[in-house]
């Protein structure tokens, strides 16, 4: 849901797939790049706050090099 607030053009969850049918919920995301400004402003919300996002995973998860990570990027975090 993150990156429906991103402002990505289209944000797909699916469940299933793979050996993991119905074990497992991903989601994919679209964003259009047409070259105008707030195509650019979606392009960098998406992309910065999807990376920010598996690092915080990682830092909830108390791996040290995401929580300097998050730190130094000032990632500000909330419980997951």
């Amino acid at each position: 849901m993150a990156m429906c607030s991103s402002q990505a053009d289209l944000v797909a969850i699916h469940s299933g797939g793979g050996g993991y049918t119905g074990y497992m919920t991903s989601a994919g995301v679209t964003v259009i790049a047409d070259g105008t400004t707030e195509a650019d402003e979606r392009i960098q919300l998406s992309m910065t706050n999807d990376t920010a996002m598996g690092v915080m995973r990682y830092a909830d998860a108390g791996y040290e090099d995401a929580l300097d990570e998050a730190k130094k990027q000032n990632i500000q975090r909330f419980a997951l």
